[in-house]
C-alpha cells in the first residue's frame, strides 16, 4: 500500500529519513520531552510509515516477532532510542559547529557496519540506479539500517550546510532549510512558526 492510501499516525517533515527519526520526540531540548516511541509497536509502525521498511508485510513480520519475544522487542526499542539520541547529538554538533561526540560516532558506525548487507545496488531498464533495503530476513532491528544509512548520506552531502535546529523554545526538531535566502527558522510554519508568531503578538499586545 502506498503512502497516499495510508493514514498517518506520526507527524513528519518528510525531508530525510534520519531527520524524521530524530524528530520522533517532541520538545526534544525541553525539560519535559514528549516521547513518541513508547513501545515496539509504535517503532514498527513509524518505520513503515516513514519508509524505513519497504512493505507492510515487513512491519507485520516485526510485530509478530515482537509478540513472540517481548523482552527482545523492548531491548531493540531501547537500542533504537539510544541510536536516535546519538544521531541527534551528532547532528546538533553540526548545527552548533562543534566536534561530533566520539562515543556517538562509534555507535553510529557500529550500526552502519551491521547494515551493509541489508542493501543491494540495482539498475532498471533505463539505467537508473538505486540501493533499496533488501534484508535476507527481517529482524527486529531491521529498520535501524536504513535510518543510519540515511544519516551517513546526509553527513556526506552538501545539504548538511542547510541543517538547522528549530528556533522555537524547546522544540528540538531538526530540518533542512531549503528556502532561497536560507532564512527559515522553524521546523514547520504551521506548527512552531505560528505558535512563535502568536507569542510575539501577545507580548506586544500586553506591553
Amino acid at each position: 500500500m502506498g503512502e497516499e492510501g495510508m493514514t498517518r499516525t506520526f507527524y513528519r517533515l518528510d525531508e530525510r529519513l534520519c531527520l524524521d527519526f530524530v524528530n520522533t520526540v517532541g520538545y526534544h531540548t525541553g525539560d519535559h520531552p514528549n516521547e513518541w516511541l513508547t513501545d515496539y509497536t509504535r517503532l514498527a509502525n513509524w518505520s513503515y510509515e516513514a519508509g524505513a521498511l519497504n512493505e507492510e508485510r515487513q512491519r507485520d513480520q516485526l510485530l509478530q516477532l515482537a509478540g513472540q519475544a517481548p523482552e527482545e522487542a523492548d531491548r531493540v526499542l531501547g537500542q533504537a532510542v539510544e541510536l536516535r539520541e546519538a544521531l541527534f547529538r551528532v547532528l546538533c554538533s553540526v548545527v552548533r559547529k562543534e566536534r561530533a561526540p566520539a562515543e556517538d560516532m562509534e555507535r553510529i558506525n557500529l550500526y552502519l557496519s551491521r547494515s551493509g548487507k541489508q542493501f543491494k545496488l540495482i539498475a532498471d531498464d533505463a539505467n537508473r540506479f538505486s540501493m533499496p533495503f533488501r534484508p535476507e530476513r527481517v529482524e527486529m532491528d531491521s529498520m535501524l539500517g536504513p535510518v543510519v544509512r540515511s544519516a551517513a548520506d546526509l553527513l556526506l552531502s552538501p545539504d548538511l550546510a542547510r541543517l538547522k535546529l528549530c528556533g522555537a523554545d524547546a522544540c528540538g526538531w531538526l530540518f533542512l532549510d531549503t528556502s532561497r535566502n536560507h532564512s527559515r527558522r522553524w521546523c514547520s510554519m504551521d506548527d512552531c512558526g505560528n505558535k512563535e508568531k502568536a507569542k510575539r503578538f501577545y507580548r506586544k499586545k500586553t506591553k
